[in-house]
């Protein structure tokens, strides 16, 4: 398997039945099994939602968005508390820019 054109992964299987998908022409097939086998390539069927949409909440946004932004004050793990992240806001509000966080701190910590 290749991963972004990065690294190659060989794998043997012990199954009888071995399933194996792929995104289309990420590369040729390459016929070289000892026993016989079959490449199958399949459309996966149509399925009709079963899910309405009853309502949608636009996240409300700051008012410059982040990449238009000239000033970004970023906030990462070296905030040890939630409410030290105030003095970041108060830097950005001062400077003319935006808060911004890294990945830890919005998705594990969930503070912005």
């Amino acid at each position: 398997m290749i991963y972004a054109s990065k690294a190659i992964e060989t794998i043997k299987s012990i199954s009888d039945v071995t399933v194996m998908t792929m995104p289309r022409r990420i590369t040729e097939p390459k016929a070289q099994w000892k026993v016989g086998c079959e490449i199958v390539y399949e459309d996966p069927p149509k399925v009709e939602a079963k899910t309405t949409i009853i309502d949608v909440k636009r996240k409300e946004l700051s008012a410059i968005p982040l990449e238009a932004a000239e000033v970004i004050v970023s906030v990462g793990r070296g905030f040890k508390r939630k409410e030290d992240c105030k003095m970041a806001e108060e830097l950005a509000k001062i400077l003319g820019g935006v808060t911004a966080c890294s990945r830890p701190i919005a998705a594990d910590l969930k503070w912005f």
